[in-house]
């Protein structure tokens, strides 16, 4: 039976049984002078029991409004409930689509800023190739010669700022190699440096013993400036000092001790057990996209390196990247051999200067250059004389037919031809028959790279 009918029921039995008590009360004070003492007790009996019944009854009717409220109590706490956990899922949910906007926005950023340096790569690609072949040109006694060479020397720091940028946008693909950690740490230091705020010190104590790792370099660039980044911003307001060192002597002999120290507000308990979470981030209503250090314990995974963080809050944090070491490493350095070779080349790239640039640098070293500015042309003249041309040089971008498209329907062709790809770019080459040359380049690069096409 329904809690309500229930109730209705024991209202009417009360009311009943009370009205009974009443009329037997009643009757028991008019008749007690003439009843016989058995009627007495008989009566007596019937009133108590009626009130015993009314008191029971009234006992479960307050349980029942008892029971009615706690059943009450709990749907309004479970209402409650559900209501707090949607407006938490929703709050969820909005939190997750503006971590994803912003995560868009930073690979918009990151693809502006490859194609801004692609572009920028080939207008360096003249000013270092022309300033390299006036130098060669000079005596070191010459006046001019301290000039152009200046000339050359700020093109070449022009062309690592700007692969900085490819690398960190992620438009250049590397694999792992054997990479000098120094060497890196003092690149890196030297592309953040003009970010961070001037109260901020950056030391290094990172010696001058090798250090070699087998890792991207990109991959290891992007740890570095992840944990800075976090180590700067940390001192932001007050200053400080970011201290970068390397340990090389560690009991476990096959790793190498990378620390990022900062002087910072330091991390709390709680904050510390969320710091590698993706999306995580203290800095609430900031340029934050919380994906810093998630990004670097997933490199770190993949290369069987790890991370510790030593940190008190106000007292500053240390972040130490234990990396595999590399031994007996031979790492070669490259020579740029200009032994004469003859042989007969196809050059195309949409931007003249390019090819009038490669042709300068070719002149002395035997070469028959055909030069195109059109890679519809190019390809009509390789198809009229396939076997005629033993190495075909053509840039990666162009209107009409691209750098690849020109490749491969030059392979269809002829299959085994040579094809040295030029791009502000960086990408992997498709096949043995094919290499990439970054731009910018000077003469040495380009006659290495030739030399190694052409004795393949």
């Amino acid at each position: 039976m329904k809690p309500k009918k229930l109730k209705r029921l024991l209202l009417v039995l009360m009311s009943l049984l009370f009205v009974d008590f009443i009329a037997n009360a009643f009757l028991f004070f008019i008749l007690k002078g003439t009843m016989t003492l058995t009627v007495s007790i008989i009566l007596g009996i019937i009133i108590f029991s009626s009130i015993i019944i009314i008191i029971f009854l009234h006992l479960l009717y307050l349980g029942i409004l008892k029971l009615n409220r706690k059943t009450i109590k709990r749907l309004d706490d479970a209402l409650n409930d559900s209501l707090s956990e949607k407006e938490q899922l929703e709050e969820r949910k909005n939190d997750l689509e503006i971590q994803l906007r912003h995560t868009q926005k930073l690979e918009t950023i990151g693809t502006l800023a490859g194609g801004m340096a692609h572009d920028f790569n080939n207008l360096l690609a003249p000013i270092l190739g022309y300033s390299d072949l006036v130098l060669s040109q000079l005596t070191h006694d010459n006046t001019l010669y301290l000039y152009v060479n200046e000339i050359v020397r700020a093109a070449n720091k022009a062309k690592d700022q700007v692969e900085q940028i490819l690398k960190f946008s992620e438009q250049i693909e590397h694999g792992n190699k054997d990479v000098d950690l120094e060497s890196i740490i003092r690149e890196t230091v030297t592309i953040i440096r003009p970010l961070i705020p001037s109260t901020v010190d950056i030391l290094l104590d990172i010696g001058d013993d090798e250090s070699y790792i087998s890792a991207d370099p990109s991959a290891i660039h992007q740890i570095l400036v992840n944990i800075c980044t976090n180590g700067w911003q940390a001192m932001e307001e007050s200053g400080g000092k970011l201290t970068i060192s390397l340990n090389r002597k560690l009991e476990d002999d096959d790793f190498i001790a990378l620390s990022i120290s900062d002087t910072g507000s330091g991390i709390d308990i709680d904050t510390k057990l969320h710091i590698f979470e993706p999306f995580f981030s203290t800095r609430i209503n900031q340029s934050s996209s919380g994906l810093g250090l998630s990004v670097v314990q997933g490199i770190l995974s993949s290369i069987n390196g790890s991370i510790e963080v030593d940190s008190i809050a106000g007292f500053g944090s240390t972040f130490t990247v234990y990396l595999p070491r590399k031994r007996n490493t031979n790492i070669k350095l490259e020579n740029n051999p200009l032994n004469t070779i003859a042989g007969h080349i196809l050059v195309v790239d949409d931007d003249e200067n390019i090819t009038n640039m490669i042709c300068n640098m070719l002149s002395d070293f035997g070469f028959n250059i055909e030069l195109f500015s059109n890679s519809h042309d190019a390809l009509q003249a390789f198809k009229e004389q396939p076997d005629k041309f033993n190495l075909v040089i053509t840039d990666l971008t162009m209107p009409n037919i691209t750098g690849s498209s020109l490749k491969s329907e030059m392979e269809k062709i002829r299959n085994d031809i040579p094809v040295l790809i030029m791009t502000g770019y960086g990408t992997r080459p498709q096949n043995s028959n094919s290499r990439i040359l970054r731009k910018p380049f000077i003469k040495a690069e380009l006659i290495s790279a030739i030399e190694d096409m052409m004795q393949k």
